[in-house]
């Protein structure tokens, strides 16, 4: 069975991204499920402020196939053969399946308060998106990352202000199914 990370993958701005993969407990990790959080933005957090921390944004920004991951596989025997001497059995027909590494990142914002702040986070992914594209064209790709993480993050402190308390692009990967 194909999966829906055939066509590459997909990042994710203003359009409905795809439901998030579950989440897990401590102590919860089935088989081949991996996350990582990964902190971009931790402001000011002591034990005053953090009873105050409000989710207010969480929304899946890319989906996509590990690049770096070889695929697993697995070959089958489907067909046997037989001669008649010496009379053995032998394969003929030969299977071969694959598992591949798929990635879904999802951005989470926490605030002091509660307050609507996805059209801001949109625009700042947007401006981020362009920042890193201009990166990438002059250093090679190199700095594409830095570059997105620099610019999102300094537009969504102007418009957030001291309401921002955590940025967090939480990474899961899993296995794919045998197809």
């Amino acid at each position: 069975m194909k999966d829906n990370y055939d066509d590459g993958g997909a990042f994710y701005l203003t359009e409905q991204p795809p439901a998030v993969i579950g989440t897990l407990s401590a102590g919860d990790n089935p088989a081949g499920v991996y996350e990582v959080g990964e902190t971009m933005f931790d402001g000011e957090d002591n034990p005053s402020t953090s009873a105050l921390k409000k989710e207010v944004y969480n929304r899946v920004i890319a989906k996509y196939r590990d690049p770096l991951t070889l695929p697993k596989t697995r070959t089958k025997c489907v067909k046997t053969c037989s001669s008649d001497f010496p009379p053995i059995k032998f394969c003929c027909g030969w299977k071969t399946q694959q598992k591949h590494m798929n990635v879904v990142q999802t951005l989470v914002v926490q605030l002091k308060t509660a307050q609507d702040i996805k059209k801001e986070i949109e625009e700042c992914l947007a401006t981020g998106v362009v920042a890193a594209a201009a990166a990438a064209i002059f250093s090679g790709g190199s700095a594409a990352i830095a570059a997105f993480e620099k610019v999102f993050f300094i537009c969504l402190e102007a418009k957030v202000g001291t309401n921002l308390i955590h940025v967090q692009v939480r990474t899961k990967a899993k296995w794919s199914g045998w197809y």
